[in-house]
């Protein structure tokens, strides 16, 4: 049976006073300005649980699946002192386990002036719960050339399976054409495996690849705890601080893509801090909301923090943390989404087959952009917010994304115009203009060598202002004819806007 972290309740820490908090079964994210109390959240989390060594040892350190509250944080003497004694807290699991945690100040010990207390059940049980957790605390982020004695471990054996299943989430969240491996690195404040390639190893690691390669060996580590425990295995939580440090939004976005995927994989909660609009503004969506939430700290004083349940308007959020008055949000929401089409070609058509409603809310651009820049560009997240519309030729070489749609047909759009004034009848009253262009005058003037796309685009922008202002007749023809795909296109681009408005 799968067990999982329910809630926490804290009675009292430090500037935290009566809080519910409620988590996903996947994904939770904890936001909110500084010094409203985020890490002292993850810290209480993951104090309050430990696992046999026996059961297993994570991947990268060889230690068990726990963390101790002297590496999440400390108390002050000074400023603190007894205090801690109203320090009060409680965690519930979805298998009716409970933890009840709290702090004792003694002035008569000078080792250990501050200790901590976990029961579970009855509270004179002063044990922790056995629950796996692995905790991902700032020290992953102390710069390498800073380390002292680090050492790198060239002889430990390499796991083919590890060494695929890392590179492929490696390359899903920083694309690179390189092939990854990877190597132990162990330092003062770091053992983990890292990546290397055939230009670098562990010492020339950026930070994003040393961050996202402690990430994968913890995740990794659950995998091979379930593999190890099989029908025994309950699940466990993998908690990290600043989660969003060193990833550019791109990543950030894929990042949160592959950690909903690999939590329902193996079992996991992964809850962590996070100030990145990208990271809360993508688990707003609907794909992440049945089992993931965001957790939003407001900071109203110094001495009072609010919990804002995930439900609230992301838009909310996202102006707290930016300092803005909302009226900014809402004028934001009106802005027109910007369009990028494959050439002006293109342009010209997805315009020609828009609705005026949708018109109204877009802003096409005149760029040049092949097909696979697209398709590198959707991979990194970089167009999240922006609608790219393909020509129909493109289905094949590319995948489907939530901001992209093609135009319709299977052809590029020069061809798949001259195609339609092909059907169109001589005695169509489309060829009754007054410019005289006739059934006649088209045959004359068609481009026969309809693969050279040069010559076709020559054509294209020749003719085309013949078809009426922005091919107005043309396209009031073409709907006509193509009723069903032009409601297909429209209603494509209609869910694309509400998508990005979201």
């Amino acid at each position: 049976m799968n067990t999982q972290i329910n809630s926490l309740k804290i009675k009292q820490f430090r500037h935290l006073k009566d809080l519910n908090i409620e988590f996903g079964s996947r994904i939770t994210a904890i936001a909110g300005t500084n010094g409203t109390g985020k890490s002292s959240l993850l810290g209480l989390i993951a104090g309050a649980f430990a696992f046999d060594k026996t059961k297993g040892l994570t991947l990268f350190n060889k230690k068990s699946f726990s963390a101790d509250f002297s590496e999440i944080f400390t108390f002050s003497q000074k400023k603190e002192g007894e205090k801690v004694n109203l320090y009060k807290y409680e965690i519930s699991l979805s298998d009716g386990q409970k933890a009840f945690g709290g702090f004792r100040y003694s002035a008569s010990d000078k080792r250990r002036l501050f200790r901590i207390d976990i029961s579970s059940g009855d509270k004179k049980d002063k044990k922790k719960i056995q629950f796996p957790i692995i905790y991902l605390g700032l020290r992953r982020f102390f710069p390498l050339a800073q380390e002292t004695n680090p050492r790198i471990n060239t002889t430990r054996r390499q796991d083919s399976e590890y060494r695929n299943w890392f590179e492929k989430y490696y390359k899903a969240i920083f694309p690179t054409e390189k092939i990854i491996n990877y190597e132990n690195y162990k330092s003062e404040n770091k053992n983990f495996l890292s990546v290397i390639t055939d230009d670098y190893d562990s010492y020339g690691s950026s930070a994003g690849q040393d961050n996202l390669s402690q990430i994968l060996s913890a995740i990794y580590s659950f995998k091979k705890l379930k593999d190890q425990l099989g029908d025994e295995y309950f699940g466990g939580a993998l908690i990290i601080d600043e989660i969003d440090v060193s990833f550019y939004p791109g990543a950030q976005i894929n990042l949160i893509k592959y950690l909903h995927r690999l939590a329902g994989e193996f079992n996991l909660q992964i809850i962590f801090t996070t100030h990145s609009l990208e990271i809360l503004e993508s688990l707003s969506h609907k794909d992440y909301k049945p089992h993931s939430k965001y957790v939003f700290l407001e900071k109203i004083s110094d001495d009072i923090i609010l919990y804002k349940k995930e439900g609230q308007d992301i838009e909310k959020i996202v102006a707290d943390l930016r300092h803005r008055i909302r009226a900014k949000a809402a004028a934001a929401k009106n802005k027109k989404i910007m369009v990028l089409c494959e050439d002006d070609e293109a342009v010209f058509v997805a315009k020609g087959i828009s609705n005026s409603k949708i018109k109204k809310q877009l802003e096409f651009k005149k760029v040049t952009l092949g097909c696979a820049n697209y398709k590198q560009l959707l991979e990194r997240g970089i167009l999240f917010d922006k609608l790219v519309v393909l020509d129909g030729d493109a289905k094949s070489e590319i995948d489907n994304y939530k901001n992209l749609v093609f135009l319709p047909g299977a052809k590029r759009p020069e061809n798949m115009i001259m195609d339609f004034l092909d059907t169109i009848p001589a005695t169509d009253d489309f060829w009754k203009s007054e410019n005289r262009y006739t059934k006649q005058m088209f045959l004359a003037r068609k481009e026969p060598e309809i693969s050279d796309r040069k010559k076709m685009k020559n054509w294209f922008n020749r003719e085309r202002t013949c078809w009426g202002w922005g091919g107005k007749r043309l396209f009031d023809n073409w709907k006509i004819d193509n009723k069903q795909e032009s409601e297909r296109f429209n209603q494509a681009i209609e869910q694309i806007i509400t998508t990005i408005r979201k």
